[in-house]
């Protein structure tokens, strides 16, 4: 598999012979590797527009109370965060932590100028907005799998962003206290029944030497993932989830 390094334009993946293919197959790389994407800017430089415009959207539904409070917050998590797991199928992973660098600046910007307060209900979130770049910008670092970072990001956006509404809204009689910060075990099983679909998925795509070989990963990494997600103070579970899962997920590649 191809390592790159943070600031080396990741060789554009043109079709390959048949037994080549095979042969990565083989290895588990997956057919998620071989699709090719677009080496020009135009691309990032769109997808970052389409972050714009969704943030743009969330803000109006904010503003006129059609969603509020923790919805209106989680609402981009999930939108957002699940757009930006699918951007290595369209650019490379180098140009994806350019973007990450961006993001922390919007985020400060917005923050002081309170430009998108549908991102700012708490104070404590601040942090977690900044993880959630940064984390996007550390992956490529960990693996150069673009399977990993889908993965990986997929636990911030849709585990995380179902946990916080579904607990939210329906987890009332099931909430506790962890450091302080309100969950509910409601919230919690949605974040692990989610974790395990997305790390069967990636197994699934990933073409390895099967998932029966892998049950103990298949099955302690969602709750290794929910733990740290219950556990974590101050957003930090927007950077530690991600970083771990992928981690994780890295050492099971050949």
């Amino acid at each position: 598999m191809y390592r790159s390094g943070i600031f080396r334009e990741m060789p554009e993946l043109p079709g390959t012979s048949a037994s080549s293919s095979s042969s990565h197959q083989d290895r588990g790389v997956g057919v998620l590797e071989h699709i090719p994407y677009n080496s020009n800017m135009i691309v990032p430089l769109v997808c970052i527009f389409i972050v714009f415009m969704l943030l743009c959207g969330a803000e109006l539904l904010a503003r006129k109370q059609l969603v509020r409070g923790e919805a209106s917050r989680k609402l981009v998590h999930i939108v957002v965060g699940t757009f930006v797991a699918l951007w290595p199928l369209l650019m490379s992973l180098e140009k994806i932590q350019f973007i990450s660098l961006a993001f922390v600046v919007v985020i400060v910007l917005s923050r002081q100028f309170r430009i998108f307060r549908s991102i700012h209900n708490t104070r404590r979130q601040i942090w977690g907005e900044l993880f959630f770049a940064a984390s996007i910008g550390l992956l490529p670092l960990i693996s150069s799998s673009r399977l990993v970072f889908v993965a990986a990001v997929l636990h911030m956006s849709l585990a995380d962003g179902l946990a916080g509404l579904i607990g939210t809204r329906y987890g009332s009689r099931s909430r506790f206290l962890m450091f302080g910060q309100p969950k509910s075990v409601l919230g919690s099983v949605t974040f692990a029944i989610t974790s395990y679909a997305i790390v069967l998925g990636f197994f699934k795509a990933s073409k390895l030497v099967g998932v029966n070989d892998l049950n103990a990963v298949v099955l302690a990494l969602p709750l290794l993932a929910t733990f740290l997600e219950t556990a974590s103070v101050k957003g930090s579970d927007n950077i530690l989830v991600p970083i771990i899962v992928g981690i994780v997920l890295q050492s099971t590649l050949p």
